[in-house]
Parts: C-alpha cells; structure tokens; sequence
C-alpha cells in the first residue's frame, strides 16, 4: 500500500502479485492489485482480477467492475 501511496503503481503491482501468490484468498490484495491494474490501464488483466474476486468476495467484486471495467 505505501508504493500506491507514492503513486509507483509498477512497484504495487509487483509487490501484490507477490502477496496473492502466498495468500491467493486474500480478496483485498486481489482488490488491490486490480485498481493499479486499471490504474496502469491493463485492462486484459483487469478483467482476470473480476473473475478471482467474483469468487473470493462477490460485493468487491460488483463494485470493482462497475468502477474499473463498465467505464
């Protein structure tokens, strides 16, 4: 969270890449990952992160594609 504080989304991204690879159920981490994603404009990978919260936290999930993926 401090490298998306300091706006080094490259940085977040690898560190939450990281983090879900040992906590794949962490939902926030995939959250996380996915708003810098959007953020660096990835928007293939974007939609991967749906799919997993879709499955971990359905709620997230809905918020994340109605601010991320509809726009």
């Amino acid at each position: 969270m401090t490298y998306d504080e300091l706006k080094l989304h490259g940085e977040a991204v690898e560190a939450y890449r990281k983090t879900v690879v040992l906590q794949p159920e962490n939902a926030d981490a995939w959250y996380n990952l996915g708003v810098d994603y959007a953020i660096l404009d990835e928007r293939d990978r974007i939609r991967e992160i749906y799919k997993t919260l879709r499955k971990l936290d359905p709620s997230r999930a809905e918020r994340y594609f109605n601010t991320y993926i509809l726009p």
